[in-house]
């Protein structure tokens, strides 16, 4: 909050700021935000709504402290997107030993002989 006002969620609400490359959104990535429109026009909106005096560099560190970005062509917006994207781990599939996957496989065995009216092909 700015001098009080929370303004991502009036720009949000007039359509002012936005997700960008949506599709992208996993579990742990979290989305781009972006202006929709200059960042003038924007400041100008925000002060007429709450009628406080906010220079530029405010609005612009207010931006940046909730994770909006400002980009001034589509590079930079590459650029923070592949940024984003080298961050993700990769999972790695779970590896179990042989000894647990024996035992694993034993326990499904007795399972299968103790339900009632099973038959157990060994």
């Amino acid at each position: 909050m700015l001098y009080g006002f929370d303004f991502i969620s009036y720009l949000k609400s007039h359509l002012m700021l936005g997700q960008v490359d949506p599709w992208r959104k996993t579990m742990e990535d979290e989305p781009i935000f972006t202006l929709l429109v200059t960042v003038d026009y924007a400041l100008a909106e925000c002060k007429s709504w709450s009628n406080q005096d906010i220079s530029r560099q405010e609005f612009i560190d207010y931006l940046k402290i909730n994770d909006i970005y400002l980009f001034k062509n589509i590079d930079e917006f590459k650029a923070v997107k592949e940024k984003k994207e080298t961050l993700k781990v990769e999972k790695k599939k779970r590896e179990t030993s042989p000894e647990l996957r024996e035992k694993r496989r034993n326990n499904m065995l007795l399972n299968r002989q103790n339900r009632k009216g099973s038959i157990v092909v060994s």
